[in-house]
């Protein structure tokens, strides 16, 4: 019975802090570099994209050992960067 009610207070707080919570940028958070990852999450594009772009140079990170990370300005830049139209076919 007392975990019942635990587990139902546990998902109304849940429900509750997920409503307040504010969406996540990186003038919020403080974030000053992306991994990979996560800057496919961020920008909603595949890894592997990512990847094939940092392979061609149009996106330059910075490494720490083997691992790449890109600074929000480089995000940024290649952002704006991408087409604005469509490609035809």
């Amino acid at each position: 019975m007392a975990g019942d009610i635990e587990s139902i207070v546990r998902q109304i707080i849940r429900e509750e802090l997920s409503g307040v919570r504010p969406e996540s940028s990186p003038e919020l958070d403080g974030k000053r570099a992306y991994s990979v990852q996560s800057m496919s999450d961020a920008y909603e594009v595949s890894v592997s994209y990512l990847r094939d772009d940092i392979a061609t140079g149009k996106l330059r990170p910075k490494y720490l050992g083997r691992k790449p990370l890109i600074s929000v300005a480089e995000a940024e830049r290649w952002f704006a960067a991408l087409p604005d139209d469509r490609p035809t076919a």
